[in-house]
């Protein structure tokens, strides 16, 4: 009985994944068929010579994202309230910032930015809203932006004690 419980079907699986592979086919026809796929990506995306200086990202050919926080505290909050702070920013880097994408923890964090370019200098900021309803208790929520700058991903942090 524990054979055709248990063996059997591990034989079964086992026979159907092998009789599904190909063997016949060689290194130098598998290489081919890499080759002369014209969709594939090209390394270009990835090796970006204009921004690499020995190896290292040159800030110089890049833009910087800096935030004067990340991290909010709102401190003792009533449930039900909805609370908001703005996450000041500069680009002290040498080109134009772009903020591709910006998402809460949760649907009770929400982000509001401006997707235009921000050129060398530039200021803005990341208003994040909180809404406390159903959130009693301790509550730390972040808020994932991704920019073209380098470093190109930062998380921004808010705090509350919901009661």
């Amino acid at each position: 009985m524990y054979l055709i419980k248990n063996v059997v079907p591990f034989l079964f699986i086992a026979a159907i994944l092998f009789a599904a592979c190909d063997t016949n086919q060689t290194n130098e026809d598998a290489n081919n068929d890499i080759v002369s796929d014209t969709s594939a990506l090209s390394t270009d995306l990835v090796n970006n010579p204009s921004t690499m200086v020995d190896g290292k990202v040159s800030l110089e050919q890049t833009g910087l994202l800096v935030f004067e926080d990340t991290v909010h505290d709102f401190g003792n909050v009533t449930e039900g309230e909805i609370i908001q702070h703005e996450f000041e920013y500069v680009n002290k880097g040498s080109k134009e910032v772009i903020i591709i994408n910006a998402k809460g923890s949760c649907g009770c964090t929400v982000p509001e930015y401006d997707s235009k370019p921000i050129p060398p200098g530039g200021k803005g900021s990341m208003k994040v809203t909180f809404d406390s309803k159903g959130r009693t208790g301790y509550n730390e929520k972040n808020v994932q932006v991704t920019t073209n700058g380098v470093p190109s991903k930062y998380r921004l942090t808010i705090l509350s004690k919901v009661q």
